[in-house]
């Protein structure tokens, strides 16, 4: 009897240990940036409920592993945001757009299962008839045959704060077969969300290639790549407006002076006596605020002839007819961030 009461004593006074430790323990609830990556990455943080969460990671791996996985990456990005000297560095690594040699040196990662992949799918592109592209008239010159596809495949390592992808182009010309081909493009460095970015590249009809980026570009040479045009809100030759306008050129308007860097890209995507180039674009984002990413491919080229110069098209007629000449087509889809498994 007395070692009975010994041990209910004892067992009372464990429990009463016990509470009075949970009672100074407060859960910690998820920090402003793991919510904000695993949104931007269309993931449901810890604060949503479960049917949001299903609606997000349907078809994905274990939600649980996924959820810890993406804050266990997020909190060591999150520690890496706060190095100032990190951020600099950062901050100082331009936008790849795998754009000739006004790249520096590009990195290729190769994905692991810290890898977070968005992958739309093959998509089929569709015309743009917008006032903006050939004036609403679509591809009225038959530059195009048959069906249009892409993929996009970006991967994105919040661990190594790195952001790649490639795109998967079949194009089919009124005078070749499908042409198919896959291009990367370089890393960047992940600095803040949404993680956003850009691949511009051009394949050649003839040679069935993409054009080779060593060297500087030439007007009287068809198998270089022009300088892509500086990035803007929409990956394309044109700003987004209702009225065509033409993308800068290293800073430059051709609508204003004269460009080089213009009249290069116009010659080598004229498919009337020029080079019948096609300009492969994509643009990606992981959306924010809880939404889902997106990723769009577009084929763009135009069906009138080249500048006249290798100075430049001349500022008034010559420019504007060429702006109203591009012919687009494209394909957009939301995309969902999933654990890469090594397939």
């Amino acid at each position: 009897m007395k070692n009975l009461k010994v041990l209910i004593f004892s067992l009372i006074f464990l429990v009463a240990n016990y509470f009075s430790a949970l009672a100074d323990i407060t859960a910690s609830a998820p920090s402003n940036m793991i919510s904000s990556i695993a949104s931007s990455s269309s993931f449901t943080s810890l604060d949503q409920n479960g049917a949001q969460a299903q609606n997000v990671t349907d078809n994905l791996l274990d939600t649980e592993q996924l959820q810890e996985t993406v804050e266990t990456e997020a909190e060591t990005f999150g520690a890496q945001q706060n190095d100032d000297a990190t951020t600099a560095a950062a901050e100082e690594e331009q936008f790849v757009t795998l754009n000739s040699n006004n790249s520096p040196e590009l990195e290729f990662p190769e994905p692991n299962l810290d890898t977070m992949v968005y992958d739309t799918g093959l998509m089929t592109l569709a015309v743009n008839t917008s006032a903006q592209y050939n004036e609403g008239a679509g591809d009225n010159t038959n530059i195009f045959s048959g069906e249009q596809k892409a993929r996009v495949r970006v991967y994105i390592d919040f661990v190594r704060q790195k952001q790649w992808g490639s795109v998967e182009s079949r194009i089919t010309l009124t005078d070749s077969e499908t042409i198919t081909s896959i291009v990367e493009g370089g890393a960047q460095t992940v600095i803040e969300l949404p993680v956003e970015g850009q691949l511009s590249y051009l394949i050649n009809s003839t040679t069935e290639e993409r054009l080779s980026i060593e060297g500087d570009p030439d007007f009287n040479t068809a198998d270089t790549e022009p300088w892509i045009q500086d990035k803007h809100e929409i990956n394309s030759l044109l700003k987004g407006s209702s009225t065509p306008t033409s993308a800068t050129y290293d800073g430059i308007n051709p609508g204003i002076t004269q460009s080089a860097d213009f009249a290069d890209m116009q010659k080598a995507i004229s498919h009337t006596n020029g080079d019948k180039s096609v300009l492969v674009q994509a643009k990606f984002s992981t959306g924010e605020g809880g939404t889902l990413g997106s990723s769009t491919a577009s084929f763009e080229v135009s069906n009138v002839d080249k500048c006249g110069s290798a100075a430049g098209c001349t500022v008034g007629s010559e420019v504007d007819l060429r702006i109203k000449s591009i012919v687009r087509l494209e394909a957009t889809t939301t995309t969902v961030g999933k654990k890469y498994t090594g397939d």
